[in-house]
């Protein structure tokens, strides 16, 4: 699974499941729910909305019923589940949803907090192509 997006931080895994379901969403696309040992995996062919509860029980899931339920994202995500949640622990791993990625990535130019900025004003200037300015905004 995965390997794809981010090979480099999240490498793909080798997954062995049994095929339980599909469902077409109208939006992620195409969804598959495997059998993984002890858990339940599903597989999307889009990016996996997940932040609200029908993502899971589009494909027969029952939020209920789960003994965990594990959302990778951005999102806030605890307003739709609010009914379901029981308890929430927040978990940094590496990858696209690292806010520290920023920091490995070059950037053209100086960028806070890594460097020390006076002022935003004329960096922002440079990168956009416009003219340096001696008069403050």
């Amino acid at each position: 699974l995965g390997g794809k997006l981010d090979p480099e931080n999240c490498p793909a895994l080798p997954v062995k499941g049994t095929f339980v379901r599909r469902y077409l969403h109208p939006v992620i696309g195409r969804m598959v729910l495997l059998d993984v040992e002890h858990a339940r995996v599903v597989l999307t062919e889009g990016p996996p909305l997940n932040h609200k509860p029908d993502f899971f029980t589009c494909i027969g899931l029952s939020l209920w019923k789960a003994d965990v339920m594990v959302m990778k994202g951005l999102f806030p995500f605890r307003l739709y589940y609010m009914l379901y949640n029981r308890m929430s622990l927040y978990v940094r791993t590496q990858g696209i949803t690292d806010l520290d990625t920023f920091k490995r990535v070059k950037m053209n130019g100086p960028v806070h907090p890594l460097q020390a900025l006076d002022d935003w004003r004329s960096e922002d200037r440079r990168r956009r192509g416009l003219p340096p300015t001696n008069t403050p905004a």
